[in-house]
């Protein structure tokens, strides 16, 4: 067979997703309280059920369903989308960056998922990083329970829906991957999240996605008791909203008494890294009233943590996380309209 005509066969690689984990529930509770021996019977039937569709922006579509499956469709989304005449000539460096750049959007679909489990439920709830291990390729957005799995643990989960994978010897209610997934998240939270990752692809783009993927990534190290690695990812996503603040104070005082004031030379100057770090940035951004006062002094607290930690290996405490997260957090809000408030149980 001709090699044009085997890339025809292969089939699209478009539709992909993830199994939150820990499981939970999405919007209903699909169990009979109608006891029955005492127990309570599972609704299998209810498990792969649609709560939210939704075209997300870009060309990208999404979907979640009762279990706890959020899928997203790439297939008109620029650059992110995967045909099969791609896999036959698969060049790994393209399907990897594709890969990353797909576990981006998700991770930022996560961000705005648990703040506003935050903000709305009133739940501190445990997160989760998407990765390229994790991720579930499926056939399309109407059929969702049919897919490949990352690895064992997602297989698991993803097996929940099938009765045959319990145990014949106690009621399937007390299997982890029912008892452990409390009460419903609500339609709001859910539908929240997908308005703000809307949002934010339509307003920042890639740049926006990955600031938000490194906000989950500290947040999720945060909640694993990785505090120094929480800080320091925190502190990356300040520092570049610092960069942008300083690029916007040279736009707004290129001119001065319809003269150049900032002139060719003086933004080299300016924009010379090794006279113009992050802490005198934020000095002049302070003086000149770009970043708040109170938050000039978190960050410069928050900066101290970082450069003892990066110079000295200090210790960072759960406090100065804290910090970091609350500076990075109203910074996003001020310069990009960004809510993240989420709230994470601590592992002992």
């Amino acid at each position: 067979m001709a090699p044009g005509n085997e890339a025809q066969r292969l089939p699209d690689r478009n539709v992909t997703g993830f199994y939150h984990d820990p499981p939970l529930w999405l919007v209903e509770h699909p169990i009979d309280h109608a006891q029955k021996g005492g127990t309570f019977a599972v609704e299998f039937d209810r498990l792969g059920h649609e709560v939210l569709r939704r075209d997300v922006g870009g060309g990208l579509k999404m979907r979640a369903n009762v279990e706890g499956m959020f899928v997203f469709d790439f297939g008109d989304v620029p650059d992110l989308a995967i045909s099969g005449r791609d896999y036959a000539s698969f060049n790994f460096e393209r399907m990897h960056s594709i890969s990353v750049q797909r576990t981006r959007i998700m991770n930022a679909f996560l961000g705005f998922f648990y703040t506003h489990r935050t903000l709305i439920d009133n739940w501190s709830q445990e997160c989760m990083v998407v990765t390229p291990e994790v991720v579930i390729s499926v056939q399309s957005l109407d059929n969702t329970l049919e897919g490949s799995f990352g690895n064992d643990r997602v297989a698991h989960l993803a097996m929940s829906r099938y009765p045959v994978t319990y145990s014949q010897a106690l009621p399937n209610s007390f299997d982890s991957r029912i008892s452990n997934r409390g009460g419903p998240v609500s339609a709001a939270c859910v539908e929240a999240a997908a308005d703000a990752l809307s949002d934010l692809i339509s307003t920042y783009g890639d740049a926006g996605v990955l600031l938000i993927d490194l906000y989950l990534r500290a947040l999720k190290a945060y909640q694993d008791n990785n505090f120094s690695f929480s800080l320091i990812t925190y502190w990356t996503i300040t520092e570049r909203i610092v960069n942008e603040l300083w690029q916007k104070l040279q736009s707004d005082f290129k001119t001065k008494d319809d003269e150049i004031f900032i002139d060719g030379p003086r933004k080299k100057r300016l924009n010379d890294g090794r006279s113009f770090t992050a802490s005198v940035m934020s000095e002049f951004l302070s003086f000149l009233e770009y970043i708040p006062k109170d938050v000039y002094d978190d960050m410069s607290s928050v900066r101290k943590v970082r450069n003892d930690w990066m110079h000295s290996l200090r210790p960072v405490s759960l406090d100065d996380a804290k910090l970091a997260r609350n500076v990075c957090e109203r910074l996003l809000k001020q310069e990009m309209g960004v809510t993240l408030a989420s709230s994470v149980p601590l592992r002992f």
